[in-house]
């Protein structure tokens, strides 16, 4: 997280449960907004929660980010079932979550080259090509951790941050 913008994109982690109440009244108004326009597919809604309160900032008329987050617990994808869904096929029901997952942009400490020497972690995505110019505080690539529950994710894909901000981004910048 870059302290200096805290409002910049840093990660997400799944497995969050909304109070029942918070749920009910996201539905009945994402229901009426797919309704009065048309939304087909994945989308999303971004909202800030306190307590049982929640303020919508924007919807995303695309699969978002998050995707990754449960799209391993889908047998064809989530990409399958937003085309399926394009076409008016929903499903049934949601799949079960095989596990909570995290991930986390990665932002350049300082200025340099990525080196074709340089092997990111398998946990590692979103990866600059070797030679790329990496500029400080440009994001370098996104971190992605599995674990049983939301804390243990969580502080897997920040000790995965940590271990490539020390010894990663240093080499391959």
């Amino acid at each position: 997280m870059r302290r200096d913008l805290p409002f910049l994109y840093g990660g997400a982690v799944g497995g969050v449960a909304l109070p029942a109440v918070v749920e009910s009244e996201l539905r009945a108004k994402l229901d009426a907004l797919v309704a009065a326009t048309g939304l087909v597919g994945l989308n999303g809604l971004d909202f800030l929660l306190r307590g049982r309160r929640w303020l919508a900032l924007e919807v995303n008329p695309r699969p978002t980010a998050t995707v990754e987050l449960y799209d391993p617990d889908y047998p064809q994808g989530l990409f399958d079932w937003h085309l399926r869904a394009c076409e008016g096929e929903l499903p049934d029901r949601t799949a079960r979550p095989r596990a909570v997952r995290a991930h986390a942009v990665v932002y350049a400490p300082a200025g340099g080259h990525v080196t074709a020497a340089f092997r990111f972690p398998r946990w590692c995505r979103d990866l600059p090509h070797p030679g790329t110019w990496v500029a400080p505080g440009e994001p370098v690539c996104t971190v992605h951790a599995a674990a049983s529950d939301r804390a243990r994710a969580v502080a897997l894909v920040r000790r995965r941050c940590a271990l490539l901000e020390r010894t990663g981004i240093e080499a391959a910048a």
